[in-house]
């Protein structure tokens, strides 16, 4: 390389790699929050629109399918059924949006929902959370 000091090159590198790297993982990271908040606000609008204002749903089976058909061919992947369901599970098991940690991602949640005893579900969540 003419007249360029090979130590402050290898600096300059080095911090364009470091930032990229940093940032890069705080895009990851917050497409993640996104997607999760996404998902368990179609859940409660799935609950919503089940319940119509009641305490219990009063769904019909096709429901979910339907909004699958529909919201897959307009967006594509990520609305099957199996995951619209997951969706809905993972809003009734935590109703309350504050409950839900930003440092889960959605694939976190999708075990986490699959856990009944509600105990077990927040000592997990816990060491999901420490564990990163």
């Amino acid at each position: 390389m003419p007249n360029i000091e090979q130590n402050n090159f290898n600096n300059l590198v080095t911090q364009i790699e470091t930032t990229h790297q940093t940032l890069q993982t705080q895009v990851i990271k917050s497409i993640s929050t996104t997607l999760t908040i996404r998902n368990w606000l179609i859940g409660y609008y799935i609950v919503e629109y089940e319940q119509s204002g009641e305490d219990r749903a009063k769904y019909g089976s096709y429901l979910i399918k339907e909004l699958s058909f529909q919201l897959s061919d307009e967006f594509g992947k990520g609305f099957s059924q199996r995951n619209l369901r997951n969706m809905r599970q993972f809003y009734l098991s935590f109703e309350i949006w504050q409950t839900v940690s930003a440092r889960l991602s959605w694939s976190h949640y999708q075990l986490l929902i699959r856990i009944n005893n509600e105990q077990a579900r927040q000592w997990y969540i816990k060491e999901a959370v420490e564990c990163n």
